[in-house]
C-alpha cells in the first residue's frame, strides 16, 4: 500500500518502477529489464492515481474555503432554515411599495 501511495504522489516512483521491471518471482534474484508490463502499469497508475489525489486535494481545499467563508460572513452558526429566513428578511427590507396610479379628474385626459 505504501508503494502505491508513493507512486501516486509521484515522489520516487522511478526507482519503484525499476524494481518492478527487474522482478522475476518470489525468492528469485532480479534480472535487469525482465518484465516491461510493469512500465505500463506504473505509468497508468501514476496518471490515474495523481488525478485522483489532485481531485481529493482540490476538493478538501474548496470545502474548507466554503466553511471558513460561512464563518466569516456570520452564517456559519445558522441552520439552513435560519439562513433562508435571513435571506427572506433582507429581501423584505430592500423591497419598496409600488406607486399606485391616480384616477384622472376629467373625462378626457
Amino acid at each position: 500500500m505504501l508503494t502505491l501511495f508513493i507512486s501516486a504522489t509521484t515522489e520516487g516512483w522511478v526507482e519503484i518502477m525499476h524494481w518492478g521491471v527487474d522482478s522475476v518471482a518470489i525468492d528469485k534474484q532480479p534480472q535487469p529489464e525482465n518484465n516491461f508490463a510493469w512500465c505500463i502499469f506504473f505509468i497508468l497508475f501514476i496518471l490515474l492515481g495523481s488525478f485522483f489525489i489532485l481531485n481529493l486535494l482540490v476538493g478538501v481545499i474548496i470545502e474548507q474555503f466554503n466553511i471558513e467563508k460561512d464563518y466569516i460572513s456570520g452564517d456559519g452558526f445558522l441552520k439552513d432554515d435560519q439562513k433562508e429566513l435571513v435571506l427572506i428578511s433582507s429581501f423584505m427590507v430592500q423591497s419598496k411599495p409600488i406607486k399606485m396610479m391616480e384616477k384622472p379628474d376629467g373625462k378626457i385626459a
